[in-house]
C-alpha cells in the first residue's frame, strides 16, 4: 500500500466526508446540498484508491467483532466510493445528510499528518490480526496432526491435548490485549477527529469570525 504521507511545509486541513452510492455525484450537488463555496470531490476509483481502502479498513476495524473472528468486518455493500473534502467547519449539515442519508457513511476532521498517524494504527492493528489468525491456523494444523499420532499409537491424546491448548493461551494473552489496546487507539482517533457538525450558515459565520479574530 502506498503510504500517504504529510508534508511539513503545508499542512491543509479538511473535512472528509465518506459516501457509499453507485449514483453518479457531482460537485454543484454537494455544493448546495452542504452550503460551502468550494469543495473536492473524489471518486476511490483508480488513483485515489489508497484512501478509499484506508477508510473502508477503518470502518471495519470499528465494526469488527474479535470474539467471533471478524477482526476486520467489511461491508461489501458499503465500500467507500467517493469523499468530498470541504475547509474544517465551512459548511451546514442538516440539508446535505437529510438529501444524502441512504449514501453517507461519516465524517472526519483531519490533516495529512492525521491521515498518516491512522495508516500506522490500522496496520498496527493489522499486524496484530495476522499473528492471531496465523496461531489460530497453527494450532488447527497441530490438532489434526495430534489426532494422527494418537490414531497411530505414537502418543497420547491427553498430553497433546494439553500441550496445544496450553499454546492457545499464551498465543491469546499475547494478542487478545494488543488487539484490544490497538483498537482502543483507532477509536480515540475517530473520537479526536470526528466531523464537527454545524446546522445553521449562522454558525458557520460565528465560527470563521471567531478563527479570523483569534
Amino acid at each position: 500500500m502506498t503510504e500517504i504521507t504529510a508534508d511539513p511545509v503545508e499542512e491543509k486541513k479538511g473535512t472528509f466526508i465518506l459516501f457509499s452510492t453507485k449514483n453518479k455525484l457531482t460537485r454543484t450537488e454537494l455544493k448546495m446540498a452542504f452550503r460551502v463555496k468550494k469543495g473536492r470531490l473524489i471518486s476511490t476509483k483508480g488513483k485515489n484508491w489508497q484512501i478509499g481502502r484506508l477508510f473502508d479498513r477503518l470502518i471495519a476495524i470499528k465494526k469488527s467483532l474479535p470474539d467471533e473472528g471478524k477482526y476486520f468486518n467489511f461491508d461489501q455493500n458499503k465500500k467507500v466510493t467517493h469523499i468530498y473534502i470541504v475547509a474544517q467547519r465551512s459548511c451546514t449539515t442538516s440539508f446535505g445528510l437529510l438529501k444524502y442519508f441512504d449514501q453517507f457513511l461519516g465524517g472526519y476532521d483531519t490533516s495529512p499528518s492525521a491521515l498518516e498517524k491512522l495508516q500506522n494504527l490500522i496496520m498496527e492493528y493489522g499486524d496484530v490480526v495476522y499473528f492471531y489468525e496465523h496461531g489460530e491456523h497453527a494450532i488447527s494444523q497441530l490438532k489434526q496432526a495430534a489426532n494422527q499420532i494418537v490414531q497411530n499409537g505414537i502418543g497420547t491424546s491427553k498430553k497433546l491435548d494439553a500441550s496445544i491448548a496450553q499454546l492457545k493461551i499464551e498465543i491469546d494473552d499475547l494478542a487478545k490485549p494488543n488487539l484490544e489496546h490497538t483498537k482502543a487507539k483507532i477509536n480515540l482517533w475517530c473520537e479526536h477527529h470526528k466531523w464537527t457538525h454545524i446546522d445553521s450558515q449562522n454558525e458557520v459565520q460565528n465560527d470563521l469570525q471567531n478563527q479570523l479574530a483569534a
